[in-house]
């Protein structure tokens, strides 16, 4: 009998921790989403600026927008890791 409910200890503790994990894993994920749709929005936001120029501009307008995108990236890397912020270029 003891070793029933050994047994049955064992399993409330790996179903626990599988739930823990479980929640952890779709927080990230949540995340990751929020994440990305902060970069999507902040992308579309750079491409509106950029509607007016012309094709022959948009290389001049284009570095600084990619630059701020690829800040935009590792501040958000960083948080994903931790709160790491960016790092130097």
């Amino acid at each position: 009998m003891h070793v029933t409910l050994l047994c049955q200890g064992e399993q409330e503790f790996q179903h626990r921790e599988y739930e823990n994990q479980r929640a952890f894993a779709t927080q990230e994920l949540a995340n990751a989403r929020a994440c990305l749709v902060r970069l999507d929005s902040n992308l579309d936001d750079q491409l509106n600026t950029l509607q007016g120029v012309s094709m022959s501009s948009k290389a001049v307008f284009a570095e600084p927008h990619v630059m701020t995108s690829k800040f935009l990236i590792r501040k958000e890397v960083g948080k994903a890791r931790g709160g790491a912020g960016p790092s130097a270029f």
